[in-house]
């Protein structure tokens, strides 16, 4: 999944943008998430954290706060999501380089171009997966390695926690608010007090419980189903 944000406030700028990732998406077989905000004020007040995101579109020129403060806001919280400037001006294209943008693109947008950021995009999202996303287990005297996107679910039983993979199953004496503290939270949700779900993975939620892709179903508390749905809705 590639977690696209468009901070633009032209409509129809928005739709071509949304055009070209899509038909990106299509030519690489890349699954492509977009949310559209109109305003960086909209970004920020509907948006908890920028990490919520692989690749941010940013029109320069936004009104009241523009394009290059939101890109300044950002890189406070997140040294390595990718940044690409769009504008209709050349006046700052100095300011890319100051957050490390992948490009400073000038409207109209060329679609060749446009891809080749994408793919830099893309290809940065996965370098920061393979060094960001792997946690390491402790089993009885041996150290494992574990992607985040082999993990499906975990549950405990007493002093120990199974996690489930796409490939076996490990048992690691552990608490299971332990294991919460060490994954990312933008990934995997505590559904219930000995459940701890891989949000990628799942199929469905119901009322009680959601069905993930391999159709294991797992429990949510009460008080944990909106929590559940917020980070759900976030990732997909």
């Amino acid at each position: 999944m590639f977690r696209v944000a468009i901070c633009e406030d032209d409509k129809y700028q928005v739709d071509i943008n949304k055009l070209l990732i899509n038909k990106w998406g299509e030519k690489r077989s890349i699954d492509v998430s977009i949310k559209e905000f109109y305003s960086a004020e909209e970004f920020i007040i509907k948006n908890e954290s920028s990490l919520s995101y692989d690749c941010i579109i940013i029109d320069v020129g936004l009104k009241k706060i523009n394009g290059i403060e939101l890109a300044r806001i950002i890189r406070e919280e997140n040294k390595d999501i990718s940044i690409i400037f769009v504008s209709g001006l050349e006046k700052y294209i100095s300011y890319g380089y100051d957050f490390d943008a992948i490009h400073y693109l000038i409207k109209p947008l060329n679609a060749e171009k446009f891809s080749r950021c994408l793919n830099k995009a893309w290809s940065r999202k996965s370098l920061y997966k393979e060094e960001k996303e792997i946690i390491t287990i402790k089993k009885f005297g041996d150290i494992i390695n574990l992607k985040y996107s082999d993990i499906l679910y975990c549950e405990s039983y007493q002093h120990y926690v199974e996690i489930n993979t796409i490939r076996s199953k490990i048992r690691v004496k552990k608490k299971i608010s332990d294991l919460e503290k060490e994954l990312d939270e933008k990934l995997f949700i505590r559904t219930h007090r000995s459940y701890i779900a891989n949000i990628s993975y799942t199929k469905e939620i119901k009322k009680n419980s959601i069905v993930l892709k391999n159709g294991v179903e797992i429990p949510v508390s009460k008080m944990k189903k909106n929590q559940v749905k917020d980070l759900y809705f976030k990732y997909f």
